[in-house]
């Protein structure tokens, strides 16, 4: 499978680096800007896998891979879609985890694939549950690929009368 990767986080390099090492994987490239997306266009690639982009992707390039465009969010989606979503966790007490889902034209919206809840504590610090959150990102990601690559994947829709939305 060709694909190509947006972003790069602490655990989406680790994600990177596993994808790289994989037989049947082939990453094309790794983007970091906006505008550097058009190589989505170029490439043509059987995926693309999202961990760490700050960018809203256009629909256009949304479009082009076959088996999507997924992403690994730190929330436990539909709370806390945007930025710093384990900090709001424990600010606002809405539910903490990782979510993986397709992407859409809006930060966060799309069909979850997959998800974990992690339990929060009174004494968690934003530096305390961000480090759980992203172990449990990379365990997440890698139990799941292999359904990804089959294609063998029963999505949840998201409801948008419901969750956060932080910039």
């Amino acid at each position: 499978m060709q694909l190509v990767f947006l972003g790069v986080n602490d655990v989406g390099e680790q994600i990177h680096d596993w994808l790289r090492d994989r037989d049947n994987v082939t990453v094309l490239e790794l983007i970091e800007t906006k505008e550097n997306l058009g190589l989505v266009k170029e490439l043509h690639p059987d995926i693309v896998v999202s961990v760490g982009y700050d960018y809203l992707v256009p629909s256009d390039i949304l479009s082009i891979p076959e088996k999507g465009c997924v992403n690994l969010h730190p929330s436990y989606l539909p709370y806390n879609r945007g930025k710093s979503p384990n900090v709001w966790s424990i600010v606002e007490d809405t539910p903490a985890g990782v979510t993986l889902h397709y992407m859409d034209e809006e930060f966060d919206t799309g069909e979850i694939i997959a998800q974990r809840r992690i339990e929060t504590d009174f004494s968690d610090t934003g530096k305390d549950l961000h480090d759980r959150l992203e172990n449990t990102q990379l365990d997440l990601f890698k139990e799941t690929w292999s359904d990804i690559e089959t294609g063998d994947i029963e999505t949840t829709s998201q409801s948008r009368d419901e969750g956060s939305y932080h910039s």
